[in-house]
Protein backbone atom coordinates (compact mmCIF):
# COMPACT_ATOMS: atom_id res chain seq x y z
CA UNK A 1 0.00 0.00 0.00
CA UNK A 2 1.31 3.55 -0.93
CA UNK A 3 1.29 6.19 2.41
CA UNK A 4 -0.43 8.95 1.77
CA UNK A 5 3.06 10.79 2.01
CA UNK A 6 4.22 9.40 -1.00
CA UNK A 7 0.87 10.19 -2.76
CA UNK A 8 1.12 13.38 -1.85
CA UNK A 9 4.90 14.69 -0.83
CA UNK A 10 4.60 17.91 0.71
CA UNK A 11 8.65 18.33 1.56
CA UNK A 12 11.27 16.11 2.48
CA UNK A 13 13.97 17.30 4.93
CA UNK A 14 17.41 17.60 3.58
CA UNK A 15 19.05 14.62 3.41
CA UNK A 16 16.61 12.39 3.92
CA UNK A 17 16.54 10.32 0.95
CA UNK A 18 14.01 8.31 -0.18
CA UNK A 19 14.04 5.26 2.32
CA UNK A 20 12.68 6.30 5.09
CA UNK A 21 11.59 3.68 7.75
CA UNK A 22 7.88 3.32 9.42
CA UNK A 23 7.19 6.27 11.50
CA UNK A 24 6.47 4.54 15.19
CA UNK A 25 3.83 6.37 15.71
CA UNK A 26 1.18 5.74 12.97
CA UNK A 27 -1.21 4.52 15.86
CA UNK A 28 -1.54 8.24 16.75
CA UNK A 29 -1.91 9.42 13.71
CA UNK A 30 -4.76 6.81 13.43
CA UNK A 31 -6.06 7.87 15.94
CA UNK A 32 -6.43 11.30 14.84
CA UNK A 33 -7.56 10.50 11.98
CA UNK A 34 -10.79 8.58 13.07
CA UNK A 35 -11.06 10.79 16.31
CA UNK A 36 -13.74 13.44 13.98
CA UNK A 37 -15.28 9.85 12.57
CA UNK A 38 -16.73 9.04 16.09
CA UNK A 39 -17.97 12.32 16.76
CA UNK A 40 -14.27 14.48 17.98
CA UNK A 41 -14.59 11.83 20.98
CA UNK A 42 -17.10 13.78 22.82
CA UNK A 43 -18.51 10.68 23.82
CA UNK A 44 -17.35 8.98 26.64
CA UNK A 45 -16.64 5.30 25.30
CA UNK A 46 -15.55 7.12 22.87
CA UNK A 47 -12.92 9.27 24.86
CA UNK A 48 -11.91 6.35 26.84
CA UNK A 49 -11.20 4.03 23.80
CA UNK A 50 -9.23 6.73 22.19
CA UNK A 51 -7.33 7.54 25.46
CA UNK A 52 -6.84 3.80 26.31
CA UNK A 53 -4.61 3.09 23.19
CA UNK A 54 -2.68 6.10 23.29
CA UNK A 55 -1.46 5.52 26.63
CA UNK A 56 -1.32 1.93 25.86
CA UNK A 57 0.39 2.61 22.69
CA UNK A 58 2.89 4.90 24.87
CA UNK A 59 3.27 2.72 26.97
CA UNK A 60 5.32 0.04 24.57
CA UNK A 61 6.95 2.53 23.33
CA UNK A 62 7.50 5.82 25.57
CA UNK A 63 8.09 8.93 24.52
CA UNK A 64 11.64 10.31 25.12
CA UNK A 65 11.84 14.12 24.56
CA UNK A 66 9.12 17.29 24.21
CA UNK A 67 9.70 20.70 23.64
CA UNK A 68 9.55 22.46 27.68
CA UNK A 69 9.12 19.23 28.88
CA UNK A 70 9.12 20.81 32.54
CA UNK A 71 6.86 23.43 32.31
CA UNK A 72 4.26 21.16 30.66
CA UNK A 73 4.69 18.82 33.16
CA UNK A 74 4.68 21.55 36.31
CA UNK A 75 1.46 22.80 34.76
CA UNK A 76 -0.30 19.28 34.99
CA UNK A 77 1.25 19.10 38.39
CA UNK A 78 -0.33 22.07 39.40
CA UNK A 79 -4.05 21.01 37.79
CA UNK A 80 -3.56 17.36 39.89
CA UNK A 81 -2.86 19.99 42.74
CA UNK A 82 -6.30 21.80 41.80
CA UNK A 83 -8.00 18.71 41.12
CA UNK A 84 -7.62 17.60 44.97
CA UNK A 85 -8.21 20.21 46.76
CA UNK A 86 -11.62 21.29 44.43
CA UNK A 87 -15.36 20.19 45.57
CA UNK A 88 -15.60 17.36 43.42
CA UNK A 89 -12.00 15.78 42.78
CA UNK A 90 -13.66 12.79 40.90
CA UNK A 91 -15.02 14.90 38.15
CA UNK A 92 -11.74 16.60 38.00
CA UNK A 93 -9.63 13.43 37.53
CA UNK A 94 -11.51 12.66 34.46
CA UNK A 95 -10.77 16.49 33.39
CA UNK A 96 -7.32 16.11 34.80
CA UNK A 97 -6.93 12.71 32.38
CA UNK A 98 -7.98 14.98 29.11
CA UNK A 99 -5.44 17.44 29.96
CA UNK A 100 -2.51 14.67 30.68
CA UNK A 101 -3.60 13.14 27.32
CA UNK A 102 -3.41 16.26 24.89
CA UNK A 103 0.27 16.60 26.91
CA UNK A 104 0.76 12.87 25.75
CA UNK A 105 -0.05 13.55 22.54
CA UNK A 106 2.20 16.54 22.07
CA UNK A 107 4.98 14.61 23.39
CA UNK A 108 4.26 11.56 20.74
CA UNK A 109 3.56 13.80 18.11
CA UNK A 110 6.97 16.03 19.12
CA UNK A 111 9.11 12.64 18.54
CA UNK A 112 7.94 11.96 14.82
CA UNK A 113 9.88 12.36 11.81
CA UNK A 114 9.88 13.94 9.11
CA UNK A 115 7.28 11.47 6.78
CA UNK A 116 5.56 11.21 10.29
CA UNK A 117 4.95 14.64 10.37
CA UNK A 118 3.96 14.97 6.50
CA UNK A 119 1.39 12.30 6.97
CA UNK A 120 -0.05 14.46 10.14
CA UNK A 121 -0.40 17.27 7.52
CA UNK A 122 -1.71 14.99 4.91
CA UNK A 123 -4.51 13.52 6.99
CA UNK A 124 -5.45 17.45 8.17
CA UNK A 125 -6.15 18.65 4.89
CA UNK A 126 -7.60 15.48 3.46
CA UNK A 127 -9.95 15.56 6.68
CA UNK A 128 -11.28 19.11 6.18
CA UNK A 129 -13.21 18.29 2.55
CA UNK A 130 -14.87 15.54 4.42
CA UNK A 131 -16.09 17.23 7.01
CA UNK A 132 -17.16 19.94 5.13
CA UNK A 133 -19.27 17.37 3.41
CA UNK A 134 -20.51 15.83 6.27
CA UNK A 135 -21.83 19.41 7.51
CA UNK A 136 -24.01 19.86 4.51
CA UNK A 137 -25.53 16.46 4.72
CA UNK A 138 -25.71 15.26 7.97
CA UNK A 139 -27.17 18.24 9.73
CA UNK A 140 -28.70 17.31 13.12
CA UNK A 141 -32.14 19.64 14.56
CA UNK A 142 -31.90 22.74 15.32
CA UNK A 143 -27.55 22.82 14.76
CA UNK A 144 -27.28 23.45 11.02
CA UNK A 145 -23.94 23.03 9.97
CA UNK A 146 -22.59 21.17 12.83
CA UNK A 147 -21.86 17.97 10.41
CA UNK A 148 -20.83 14.71 12.52
CA UNK A 149 -19.76 17.05 14.86
CA UNK A 150 -22.51 18.07 17.26
CA UNK A 151 -24.00 19.89 18.83
CA UNK A 152 -22.00 23.27 17.64
CA UNK A 153 -21.03 24.32 13.76
CA UNK A 154 -18.03 26.30 15.38
CA UNK A 155 -16.23 22.88 16.14
CA UNK A 156 -15.89 21.81 12.36
CA UNK A 157 -15.36 25.97 11.69
CA UNK A 158 -12.10 25.39 13.54
CA UNK A 159 -10.85 22.78 12.38
CA UNK A 160 -11.63 23.78 8.41
CA UNK A 161 -9.95 27.56 9.66
CA UNK A 162 -6.57 24.78 10.40
CA UNK A 163 -6.99 23.55 7.24
CA UNK A 164 -7.42 26.67 5.37
CA UNK A 165 -4.12 27.93 7.21
CA UNK A 166 -2.07 25.32 6.54
CA UNK A 167 -2.86 25.32 2.52
CA UNK A 168 -1.71 28.77 2.48
CA UNK A 169 1.39 27.78 4.39
CA UNK A 170 2.09 25.36 1.81
CA UNK A 171 0.77 27.86 -1.74
CA UNK A 172 3.28 30.07 0.01
CA UNK A 173 6.32 28.11 0.95
CA UNK A 174 6.44 27.78 -3.21
CA UNK A 175 7.42 24.13 -2.69
CA UNK A 176 4.27 22.98 -4.10
CA UNK A 177 3.54 22.94 -7.84
CA UNK A 178 1.42 21.58 -10.93
CA UNK A 179 -1.52 19.47 -10.00
CA UNK A 180 -1.11 19.80 -5.82
CA UNK A 181 -0.73 23.50 -5.67
CA UNK A 182 -4.43 23.19 -7.38
CA UNK A 183 -5.86 21.14 -5.00
CA UNK A 184 -4.23 22.92 -2.01
CA UNK A 185 -6.37 25.97 -3.15
CA UNK A 186 -9.38 23.77 -3.37
CA UNK A 187 -8.58 22.91 0.07
CA UNK A 188 -8.47 25.99 1.21
CA UNK A 189 -11.70 27.25 -0.79
CA UNK A 190 -13.76 24.55 0.54
CA UNK A 191 -12.64 25.47 3.80
CA UNK A 192 -13.54 29.13 3.51
CA UNK A 193 -16.95 28.17 2.35
CA UNK A 194 -17.69 25.96 5.05
CA UNK A 195 -17.05 28.95 7.71
CA UNK A 196 -18.66 31.16 5.52
CA UNK A 197 -22.04 28.66 5.17
CA UNK A 198 -21.66 27.79 8.80
CA UNK A 199 -21.69 31.79 9.71
CA UNK A 200 -19.03 31.15 12.44
CA UNK A 201 -17.74 34.45 13.26
CA UNK A 202 -14.83 32.49 15.43
CA UNK A 203 -14.04 30.33 12.35
CA UNK A 204 -13.64 33.44 10.46
CA UNK A 205 -11.37 35.55 12.22
CA UNK A 206 -9.51 32.10 12.95
CA UNK A 207 -9.01 31.70 9.25
CA UNK A 208 -7.54 35.33 9.21
CA UNK A 209 -5.06 35.01 11.70
CA UNK A 210 -3.58 31.60 10.78
CA UNK A 211 -3.93 32.46 6.98
CA UNK A 212 -1.85 35.77 8.51
CA UNK A 213 0.83 33.86 10.37
CA UNK A 214 1.28 31.68 6.56
CA UNK A 215 1.96 34.66 4.46
CA UNK A 216 3.95 36.24 7.25
CA UNK A 217 6.34 33.29 7.22
CA UNK A 218 6.27 32.59 3.62
CA UNK A 219 10.06 32.80 2.10
CA UNK A 220 10.35 36.08 0.50
CA UNK A 221 13.41 36.69 -1.57
CA UNK A 222 13.43 40.24 0.28
CA UNK A 223 11.53 42.05 2.50
CA UNK A 224 10.13 44.17 0.16
CA UNK A 225 7.86 42.31 -1.67
CA UNK A 226 6.32 41.24 1.38
CA UNK A 227 5.49 44.75 2.59
CA UNK A 228 3.91 45.54 -0.57
CA UNK A 229 1.93 41.95 -0.02
CA UNK A 230 1.09 43.18 3.11
CA UNK A 231 -0.29 46.93 1.78
CA UNK A 232 -2.46 44.85 -0.78
CA UNK A 233 -4.10 42.22 1.46
CA UNK A 234 -5.11 45.52 3.77
CA UNK A 235 -5.97 47.35 1.09
CA UNK A 236 -8.42 44.83 -0.49
CA UNK A 237 -9.69 43.92 3.07
CA UNK A 238 -10.48 47.62 3.55
CA UNK A 239 -12.25 47.71 0.08
CA UNK A 240 -14.11 44.45 0.96
CA UNK A 241 -15.46 45.97 4.35
CA UNK A 242 -16.47 49.30 2.84
CA UNK A 243 -18.47 47.13 0.05
CA UNK A 244 -19.61 44.69 2.10
CA UNK A 245 -20.46 46.47 5.34
CA UNK A 246 -23.93 45.61 5.94
CA UNK A 247 -23.68 42.19 5.46
CA UNK A 248 -20.78 41.69 7.42
CA UNK A 249 -21.96 43.81 10.22
CA UNK A 250 -25.34 41.73 9.91
CA UNK A 251 -22.49 38.42 10.24
CA UNK A 252 -20.57 40.13 13.03
CA UNK A 253 -23.76 40.49 15.27
CA UNK A 254 -25.87 37.95 14.54
CA UNK A 255 -29.25 40.13 15.49
CA UNK A 256 -31.19 36.98 14.31
CA UNK A 257 -29.83 34.76 17.32
CA UNK A 258 -30.73 35.89 20.95
CA UNK A 259 -27.85 33.98 22.23
CA UNK A 260 -25.56 35.31 19.92
CA UNK A 261 -23.84 37.93 22.14
CA UNK A 262 -23.50 36.74 25.27
CA UNK A 263 -19.52 35.97 25.47
CA UNK A 264 -18.86 39.10 27.00
CA UNK A 265 -21.26 38.60 30.05
CA UNK A 266 -19.88 34.54 30.37
CA UNK A 267 -16.39 36.48 30.03
CA UNK A 268 -17.31 38.63 32.78
CA UNK A 269 -18.83 35.83 35.21
CA UNK A 270 -15.15 32.96 34.11
CA UNK A 271 -13.68 36.25 35.35
CA UNK A 272 -15.74 36.40 38.53
CA UNK A 273 -15.39 32.42 39.03
CA UNK A 274 -11.79 32.72 39.08
CA UNK A 275 -11.62 35.45 41.86
CA UNK A 276 -13.63 33.20 44.13
CA UNK A 277 -10.61 30.61 44.41
CA UNK A 278 -7.88 32.80 42.73
CA UNK A 279 -5.00 30.08 43.81
CA UNK A 280 -6.25 26.59 43.02
CA UNK A 281 -9.47 27.70 40.92
CA UNK A 282 -12.59 25.74 40.76
CA UNK A 283 -11.03 22.57 39.80
CA UNK A 284 -10.04 21.40 36.47
CA UNK A 285 -13.66 20.58 34.46
CA UNK A 286 -15.85 22.54 36.68
CA UNK A 287 -16.61 25.65 36.01
CA UNK A 288 -20.45 25.09 35.55
CA UNK A 289 -20.11 25.38 39.18
CA UNK A 290 -18.94 28.53 39.34
CA UNK A 291 -20.86 29.34 36.81
CA UNK A 292 -23.93 28.72 38.96
CA UNK A 293 -22.94 30.91 41.18
CA UNK A 294 -22.30 34.01 38.72
CA UNK A 295 -25.31 33.62 36.39
CA UNK A 296 -26.69 36.50 34.74
CA UNK A 297 -30.24 37.45 32.97
CA UNK A 298 -29.52 35.97 29.76
CA UNK A 299 -33.74 36.38 28.39
CA UNK A 300 -33.66 33.19 26.58
CA UNK A 301 -37.09 31.98 26.07
CA UNK A 302 -39.39 32.56 29.42
CA UNK A 303 -36.56 32.53 32.41
CA UNK A 304 -34.62 34.94 32.97
CA UNK A 305 -31.69 32.93 34.45
CA UNK A 306 -32.06 29.58 31.79
CA UNK A 307 -28.21 29.90 30.55
CA UNK A 308 -26.50 27.10 31.84
CA UNK A 309 -22.64 27.17 30.93
CA UNK A 310 -19.67 24.21 31.77
CA UNK A 311 -17.36 26.11 29.29
CA UNK A 312 -16.33 29.94 29.49
CA UNK A 313 -16.36 29.88 25.61
CA UNK A 314 -12.49 31.27 26.25
CA UNK A 315 -10.13 28.42 26.62
CA UNK A 316 -7.64 30.69 28.50
CA UNK A 317 -10.87 32.05 30.79
CA UNK A 318 -11.97 28.49 31.40
CA UNK A 319 -8.49 27.93 32.24
CA UNK A 320 -8.32 30.51 34.87
CA UNK A 321 -11.24 30.03 36.43
CA UNK A 322 -11.11 26.63 36.95
CA UNK A 323 -7.26 26.27 37.61
CA UNK A 324 -6.62 30.01 39.39
CA UNK A 325 -4.36 32.69 38.08
CA UNK A 326 -1.58 30.48 38.78
CA UNK A 327 -2.84 27.39 36.35
CA UNK A 328 -3.32 30.01 34.00
CA UNK A 329 0.37 31.53 34.20
CA UNK A 330 1.48 27.95 33.93
CA UNK A 331 -0.01 27.28 31.00
CA UNK A 332 0.87 30.52 29.22
CA UNK A 333 4.77 29.97 29.89
CA UNK A 334 4.60 26.31 28.60
CA UNK A 335 2.76 27.41 25.12
CA UNK A 336 4.83 31.05 24.75
CA UNK A 337 7.76 29.25 25.31
CA UNK A 338 6.93 26.61 22.38
CA UNK A 339 5.68 28.87 20.29
CA UNK A 340 9.12 30.11 20.36
CA UNK A 341 10.46 26.95 19.30
CA UNK A 342 8.33 26.80 16.29
CA UNK A 343 9.21 30.39 15.29
CA UNK A 344 12.39 29.38 15.78
CA UNK A 345 12.46 26.28 13.91
CA UNK A 346 14.85 25.20 10.70
CA UNK A 347 12.26 27.01 7.65
CA UNK A 348 10.82 23.96 6.74
CA UNK A 349 6.93 24.39 4.71
CA UNK A 350 5.76 22.00 6.67
CA UNK A 351 6.52 23.12 9.87
CA UNK A 352 5.36 26.54 8.68
CA UNK A 353 1.74 24.92 8.06
CA UNK A 354 1.47 22.92 11.60
CA UNK A 355 2.17 26.65 12.58
CA UNK A 356 -0.32 28.19 10.96
CA UNK A 357 -2.85 25.83 11.52
CA UNK A 358 -1.88 25.95 15.36
CA UNK A 359 -2.24 29.72 15.16
CA UNK A 360 -5.63 29.76 14.01
CA UNK A 361 -6.63 27.09 16.10
CA UNK A 362 -5.33 29.13 19.14
CA UNK A 363 -7.55 32.34 17.71
CA UNK A 364 -10.72 30.36 18.22
CA UNK A 365 -9.94 29.85 21.61
CA UNK A 366 -9.46 32.53 23.09
CA UNK A 367 -13.13 33.40 22.36
CA UNK A 368 -14.35 29.90 22.15
CA UNK A 369 -14.51 26.26 23.69
CA UNK A 370 -13.30 24.85 20.93
CA UNK A 371 -11.24 22.41 23.00
CA UNK A 372 -14.53 20.73 24.97
CA UNK A 373 -14.41 19.13 22.08
CA UNK A 374 -11.26 16.52 22.44
CA UNK A 375 -10.61 15.50 19.17
CA UNK A 376 -9.93 19.17 18.53
CA UNK A 377 -7.44 19.25 21.70
CA UNK A 378 -5.93 16.55 20.49
CA UNK A 379 -5.18 17.67 16.96
CA UNK A 380 -4.19 21.16 18.42
CA UNK A 381 -1.43 19.26 20.60
CA UNK A 382 -0.30 17.44 17.18
CA UNK A 383 0.09 20.87 15.42
CA UNK A 384 1.52 22.34 18.02
CA UNK A 385 4.27 19.38 18.32
CA UNK A 386 4.79 19.34 14.84
CA UNK A 387 5.48 22.90 14.73
CA UNK A 388 7.98 22.90 17.35
CA UNK A 389 9.61 19.35 18.27
CA UNK A 390 9.91 16.62 15.34
CA UNK A 391 13.47 14.53 14.92
CA UNK A 392 15.85 15.85 12.15
CA UNK A 393 16.78 13.34 9.49
CA UNK A 394 19.26 10.70 11.01
CA UNK A 395 18.38 12.05 14.68
CA UNK A 396 17.70 9.11 17.13
CA UNK A 397 15.29 9.28 19.56
CA UNK A 398 17.80 9.00 22.55
CA UNK A 399 17.49 7.15 25.82
CA UNK A 400 17.02 7.47 29.10
CA UNK A 401 15.36 5.68 32.47
CA UNK A 402 12.26 7.30 33.53
CA UNK A 403 9.19 6.46 35.77
CA UNK A 404 7.14 6.12 32.65
CA UNK A 405 5.86 2.79 33.55
CA UNK A 406 4.20 4.62 36.44
CA UNK A 407 2.95 7.65 34.66
CA UNK A 408 1.56 5.50 31.79
CA UNK A 409 -0.59 3.50 34.67
CA UNK A 410 -1.79 6.70 35.89
CA UNK A 411 -2.94 7.25 32.62
CA UNK A 412 -4.78 4.39 31.75
CA UNK A 413 -6.47 4.62 35.06
CA UNK A 414 -7.41 8.41 34.16
CA UNK A 415 -8.65 7.66 30.81
CA UNK A 416 -10.60 4.51 31.56
CA UNK A 417 -12.25 7.22 34.29
CA UNK A 418 -12.24 9.64 31.81
CA UNK A 419 -15.82 11.39 30.56
CA UNK A 420 -18.05 8.75 32.41
CA UNK A 421 -18.52 10.75 36.03
CA UNK A 422 -20.92 13.95 35.32
CA UNK A 423 -23.22 11.27 33.04
CA UNK A 424 -23.05 7.73 35.38
CA UNK A 425 -23.92 10.82 38.47
CA UNK A 426 -26.74 12.13 36.35
CA UNK A 427 -28.13 8.50 35.57
CA UNK A 428 -27.64 7.99 39.36
CA UNK A 429 -29.78 10.91 40.61
CA UNK A 430 -32.47 10.16 38.20
CA UNK A 431 -32.76 6.31 39.29
CA UNK A 432 -32.76 7.57 42.99
CA UNK A 433 -35.68 9.67 41.84
CA UNK A 434 -37.50 7.44 40.03
CA UNK A 435 -37.18 4.33 42.03
CA UNK A 436 -36.52 6.17 45.17
CA UNK A 437 -33.28 4.13 45.41
CA UNK A 438 -31.17 5.97 48.70
CA UNK A 439 -28.11 4.19 47.29
CA UNK A 440 -28.04 5.45 43.84
CA UNK A 441 -28.25 8.82 45.73
CA UNK A 442 -25.29 8.25 47.64
CA UNK A 443 -23.22 7.18 45.18
CA UNK A 444 -24.25 10.07 42.94
CA UNK A 445 -23.68 12.45 45.58
CA UNK A 446 -20.19 10.57 46.21
CA UNK A 447 -18.98 11.78 42.24
CA UNK A 448 -20.88 15.36 42.60
CA UNK A 449 -21.22 16.21 45.95
CA UNK A 450 -21.54 19.89 44.78
CA UNK A 451 -24.31 19.38 42.36
CA UNK A 452 -27.60 21.01 43.03
CA UNK A 453 -29.38 18.58 41.33
CA UNK A 454 -27.59 15.93 43.73
CA UNK A 455 -29.12 18.39 47.06
CA UNK A 456 -32.54 18.51 44.97
CA UNK A 457 -32.62 15.03 44.87
CA UNK A 458 -31.81 14.34 48.07
CA UNK A 459 -34.85 16.59 49.20
CA UNK A 460 -37.20 15.03 46.92
CA UNK A 461 -36.43 11.55 48.43
CA UNK A 462 -36.75 12.86 52.16
CA UNK A 463 -40.64 14.24 51.03
CA UNK A 464 -40.91 10.86 50.16
CA UNK A 465 -40.20 9.66 53.37
CA UNK A 466 -43.06 8.08 55.51
CA UNK A 467 -43.13 10.32 57.79
CA UNK A 468 -41.88 12.80 55.42
CA UNK A 469 -38.57 14.44 56.64
CA UNK A 470 -39.37 17.77 55.97
CA UNK A 471 -36.38 19.09 57.74
CA UNK A 472 -34.14 16.80 55.69
CA UNK A 473 -35.67 17.98 52.43
CA UNK A 474 -35.61 21.30 53.63
CA UNK A 475 -31.98 21.41 54.48
CA UNK A 476 -31.04 19.35 51.22
CA UNK A 477 -32.63 22.24 49.24
CA UNK A 478 -31.10 25.39 51.31
CA UNK A 479 -27.75 23.51 49.96
CA UNK A 480 -29.36 23.67 46.37
CA UNK A 481 -30.31 26.70 46.74
CA UNK A 482 -26.40 27.99 47.73
CA UNK A 483 -24.79 25.94 45.02
CA UNK A 484 -27.31 27.36 42.35
CA UNK A 485 -29.05 30.84 43.59
CA UNK A 486 -29.90 32.09 40.60
CA UNK A 487 -32.17 28.74 40.18
CA UNK A 488 -35.81 30.37 41.16
CA UNK A 489 -37.34 26.71 41.37
CA UNK A 490 -35.31 26.31 44.54
CA UNK A 491 -36.56 28.75 46.87
CA UNK A 492 -39.92 28.21 45.26
CA UNK A 493 -39.50 24.44 46.78
CA UNK A 494 -38.71 26.09 49.89
CA UNK A 495 -41.95 28.61 50.15
CA UNK A 496 -43.82 25.00 49.07
CA UNK A 497 -42.47 24.03 52.10
CA UNK A 498 -42.94 26.25 54.29
CA UNK A 499 -46.32 26.88 53.66
CA UNK A 500 -47.02 23.47 54.11
CA UNK A 501 -45.97 23.68 57.48
CA UNK A 502 -47.97 26.97 58.23
CA UNK A 503 -44.93 29.38 58.19
CA UNK A 504 -46.28 31.77 56.12
CA UNK A 505 -43.74 34.51 56.59
CA UNK A 506 -40.65 32.19 55.23
CA UNK A 507 -43.12 31.08 52.49
CA UNK A 508 -43.42 34.88 51.43
CA UNK A 509 -39.78 35.61 51.62
CA UNK A 510 -39.29 32.49 49.76
CA UNK A 511 -41.63 33.15 47.41
CA UNK A 512 -40.61 36.61 46.69
CA UNK A 513 -37.20 35.35 45.73
CA UNK A 514 -38.52 33.05 43.10
CA UNK A 515 -40.28 35.77 41.49
CA UNK A 516 -37.60 38.37 41.96
CA UNK A 517 -35.40 35.97 40.07
CA UNK A 518 -38.10 35.03 37.48
CA UNK A 519 -41.10 37.73 37.26
CA UNK A 520 -43.12 35.06 35.12
CA UNK A 521 -42.61 32.47 38.02
CA UNK A 522 -46.80 32.04 38.38
CA UNK A 523 -46.95 29.56 40.98
CA UNK A 524 -44.11 31.50 43.13
CA UNK A 525 -46.51 34.68 42.36
CA UNK A 526 -49.39 32.54 44.00
CA UNK A 527 -47.58 31.42 47.15
CA UNK A 528 -46.74 35.10 47.73
CA UNK A 529 -50.43 36.45 47.57
CA UNK A 530 -51.69 33.57 49.45
CA UNK A 531 -48.69 34.23 52.21
CA UNK A 532 -49.54 37.74 52.46
CA UNK A 533 -53.39 36.74 52.69
CA UNK A 534 -52.90 34.38 55.42
CA UNK A 535 -50.93 37.14 57.45
CA UNK A 536 -53.75 38.89 57.34
CA UNK A 537 -51.80 41.85 54.36
CA UNK A 538 -55.19 41.91 51.78
CA UNK A 539 -54.41 44.75 50.14
CA UNK A 540 -51.21 43.49 49.33
CA UNK A 541 -52.30 40.50 48.41
CA UNK A 542 -54.84 41.87 45.89
CA UNK A 543 -51.56 43.96 44.43
CA UNK A 544 -49.88 40.62 44.67
CA UNK A 545 -52.41 38.68 42.69
CA UNK A 546 -52.62 41.61 39.87
CA UNK A 547 -48.56 41.10 39.67
CA UNK A 548 -49.89 37.54 39.10
CA UNK A 549 -52.39 38.49 36.51
CA UNK A 550 -49.69 40.64 34.60
CA UNK A 551 -47.35 37.76 34.16
CA UNK A 552 -49.39 35.46 32.89
CA UNK A 553 -50.14 38.21 30.48
CA UNK A 554 -46.74 38.19 29.68
CA UNK A 555 -45.89 34.99 30.06
CA UNK A 556 -48.55 34.15 27.25
CA UNK A 557 -46.86 36.13 24.52
CA UNK A 558 -43.64 34.56 25.61
CA UNK A 559 -42.64 30.92 23.73
CA UNK A 560 -41.52 28.07 25.89
CA UNK A 561 -38.06 26.44 24.86
CA UNK A 562 -37.63 24.21 27.82
CA UNK A 563 -39.70 21.95 30.13
CA UNK A 564 -38.27 24.68 32.77
CA UNK A 565 -40.39 27.68 30.90
CA UNK A 566 -43.59 25.31 30.69
CA UNK A 567 -42.72 25.04 34.78
CA UNK A 568 -42.82 28.83 34.94
CA UNK A 569 -46.09 29.35 32.47
CA UNK A 570 -48.19 26.71 35.25
CA UNK A 571 -50.35 27.80 37.56
CA UNK A 572 -52.68 25.76 39.97
CA UNK A 573 -55.86 26.94 39.47
CA UNK A 574 -57.33 25.17 42.50
CA UNK A 575 -54.91 27.70 44.31
CA UNK A 576 -55.66 30.45 42.62
CA UNK A 577 -59.63 30.37 43.81
CA UNK A 578 -58.43 29.79 47.07
CA UNK A 579 -56.23 32.61 47.35
CA UNK A 580 -58.84 34.66 45.25
CA UNK A 581 -61.75 34.10 47.71
CA UNK A 582 -58.41 34.85 50.87
CA UNK A 583 -58.36 38.45 49.44
CA UNK A 584 -62.25 38.86 49.31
Amino acid sequence: MIPPSRLFPLSREAGEGGSEGKSPFNFLLLILAASFFVGGLRHPAAWSAAALLLWAGAWKRPPRRFPNAPLWLAWLAWCALSSAACKEPLVALGALGEAATAVLVFALASDLDGRGRRECLWILLATAPLLWACALLVSPPGYPMAGILPPYYNYTACFEAAALSAAAALVCSKTIDGPRRWLLLAVAGAAALEIAQAGSRGGACAAIVGAGVALARAPRPSRRPRIELWVGAAGAAIALAVIFHAPLLRFATKPWSAGANRRPQLWAAALRVTNDHPLLGEGPGLFALGFARHDFPSELGVSRYGLSSSHAHSELLQAAAETGWPGLALLLAAWLATAAVAVRRKADPVRAAALAACAAMTAQALVDNVFALPGLRLWYACALAVAAGGREAGEGRGEGKSPWPLVAAAGVLLSVWGRWPVPAARSLFAKAEISGDARALRLGRLIEPAAAEGFETEARLAERKHPPDMEAARRALEGATVASPFDASYPQMLAEFAASQGDWKTALERARRASELEPVFLEARLVEAEALARLGRRQEAGRALEAFAAARRQGAALSPLSQRDRMMLFADENRLRRVAELVR
